[in-house]
């Protein structure tokens, strides 16, 4: 190994140490301080370290974490408020922000996308992107939950498209559908 490489390694085993510490903490609200102190770093350098090797700060991080568990939460759940505050938001809206600024779509909009969904016959196995998902990304997100879903049955996939003081349009896409079958085959 060369020795021009260790400054490197050490600061990457910081970066795993905190997302680590930001998987642990998914529930809860942690200033950039706290993060801080757990790597050992101070914010300036743990905030220059963790973007250069994630492309994101580490509140943009553990931000998507939180709405990536909040999917799943959602599915389940009949209140979004519920999931904000299990998730360590301290009210609706500052959920709603986070949720929408990654999603492109309001929690509530999420879950009345499901429930439409869900009330189709005959569709189990779906996937949700958001409109300008690339084919690659439904591909990467396909592959991730088709472990999980009855395969027996064909992935339908929608594309949701924002409204502007509407419902969210949803577009069943059954040209990605074809271009990834042969991925799940």
């Amino acid at each position: 190994m060369n020795l021009s490489q260790m400054p490197y390694l050490r600061s990457m085993s910081r970066v795993e140490k905190v997302i680590r510490f930001l998987n642990l903490h998914i529930n809860e609200q942690l200033s950039i301080d706290d993060i801080a102190h757990e790597a050992c770093l101070s914010s300036t350098q743990l905030y220059r370290e963790f973007k250069r090797h994630t492309g994101l700060t580490p509140t943009q991080y553990h931000e998507q974490l939180k709405v990536k568990e909040s999917l799943s939460l959602l599915v389940e759940a009949r209140s979004v408020s519920h999931v904000a505050y299990d998730l360590g938001y301290r009210n609706y809206e500052t959920f709603s922000r986070a949720f929408k600024k990654i999603s492109s779509v309001s929690p509530s909009d999420f879950l009345w996308t499901l429930s439409f969904i869900r009330a189709q016959p005959g569709h189990n196995n779906y996937i949700l992107v958001k409109e300008d998902a690339s084919l690659d990304e439904i591909r990467l997100l396909t592959s991730e939950y088709h472990r999980s879903i009855d395969q027996s049955e064909d992935t339908l996939i929608y594309r949701i498209s924002p409204g502007i003081k509407s419902r969210p349009e949803i577009i069943r896409c059954t040209r990605s559908e074809e271009l990834i079958r042969p991925y799940l085959a």
